[in-house]
């Protein structure tokens, strides 16, 4: 017998599948999680009481006998959510495995396929999941998306949509299986198809939105960029990330951005930041030194151009290019906010080997200043952009 269930093991290893947690193991993770959590955030209880998050973790260690994996992680989910820091989550390795061959994208007309295994998919605007409305579908993933700052929820939404693990587990579809969706594309026909999990899926891709400008040099692959466009008598710098590229060190770039400028003199530097979703952000202090240095007292205009995805120190280098170079900012509310908990840290469950991610620093920019970094000028993205290729935020700076 006990050579039997070694060779199950075996095989259960073998075949990447594992078997579900035990009370006991539940149980462990739980106490973990309740215990560390609170000494290694700087201040987990500057929005929910110790007392409220305790109670949390005692209800769902009494039902630990009728949970399963699955519905244990997204409990877990729902007590990290009620600290409401937007970078303290929890995220399960297993979650990837069940992630359906589609992607969506969020607009101000609603939320549309960018990306998908089928090409009648492509532009569709979603209308309801296993039959729950949109309406109904963000008030269950309220449970484990932060949503004080409107603009995270509406960037972190549309992908968790895209995963059967949390439709399950929220109680939208029965099993992980399959998965239907409702969608109405552009003749106003509206259709549901049945989606299957598979995380090596190649979706296609719509390529417009993604190559919006010539000028848009994210298409290059790099992390930052620079070029001019001459009839415009813009400079356009991409950053799309807070980190150094090992091929391409940042104080190259800073040298080529400044060269660029010298060479031809622009009435307009735009510095794209929508994508940039963190990092270090003192990595970006040379080039807004020597910005402000060369630049503040003349004609030369500086944009800033901000999103949904934009997060963390992609903020805070938005913030000191708008107070010290007198940036305009142009785009969408952020999705993550002025004064925030960061400076991210992680550890790990012992038995589900989910990973907690949680804040050591808080970052305070402006007492008096309240939710997520507002633009100067506000240009949401319409579905029609999407469709277009157009840069609405770009074609306004180039029009100033």
């Amino acid at each position: 017998m006990k050579k039997a269930l070694f060779l199950f093991a075996l095989l259960l290893t073998a075949t990447g599948i594992k078997a579900q947690l035990s009370s006991e193991q539940m149980t462990a993770d739980l106490h973990y999680l309740r215990d560390t959590l609170p000494t290694k955030h700087i201040n987990l209880f500057f929005d929910l009481s110790r007392k409220d998050f305790e109670e949390r973790i005692s209800d769902i260690e009494s039902r630990i006998g009728t949970l399963s994996d699955n519905e244990l992680y997204i409990e877990l989910m729902k007590v990290v959510k009620s600290v409401e820091d937007s970078h303290t989550s929890i995220s399960f390795r297993k979650a990837r495995k069940y992630q359906l061959p589609i992607h969506f994208l969020p607009f101000k007309e609603g939320i549309y396929v960018d990306r998908a295994e089928r090409e009648d998919l492509l532009y569709c605007k979603l209308i309801a999941i296993n039959g729950v409305k949109i309406k109904k579908l963000k008030s269950l993933f309220k449970e484990i998306i932060h949503h004080k700052n409107e603009a995270f929820f509406d960037y972190k939404f549309p992908q968790d949509i895209s995963n059967a693990f949390y439709l399950q587990g929220l109680g939208i579809a029965p099993t992980t299986d399959s998965i239907d969706f409702t969608f109405r594309n552009e003749n106003k026909e509206t259709f549901t198809v049945t989606l299957r999990p598979n995380p090596k899926a190649k979706p296609r891709i719509i390529d417009a939105y993604y190559n919006i400008h010539s000028l848009n040099t994210a298409a290059t692959g790099k992390i930052y960029g620079v070029s001019y466009d001459r009839a415009g008598q813009l400079a356009y710098l991409h950053y799309h990330a807070c980190r150094e590229d090992a091929k391409y060190p940042f104080a190259h770039f800073v040298k080529d951005v400044m060269d660029t400028l010298a060479h031809y003199s622009p009435r307009k530097i735009v510095i794209d930041l929508r994508y940039n979703s963190g990092g270090s952000s003192p990595i970006m202090k040379p080039l807004i030194d020597s910005l402000q240095c060369n630049y503040t007292s003349t004609d030369t205009k500086i944009y800033v151009i901000i999103g949904k995805q934009t997060f963390s120190s992609g903020i805070l280098n938005a913030i000191e290019l708008k107070e010290r170079c007198n940036a305009t900012l142009v785009g969408e509310h952020t999705a993550g906010e002025v004064n925030h908990y960061g400076e991210v840290r992680k550890f790990t469950l012992p038995h589900s080997r989910a990973t907690l991610r949680y804040s050591t620093k808080y970052f305070l920019c402006d007492d008096s200043y309240n939710g997520a970094l507002r633009p100067d000028k506000l240009v949401p993205v319409s579905v029609d952009d999407f469709k277009q290729g157009r840069d609405s935020a770009l074609e306004y700076i180039y029009k100033q």
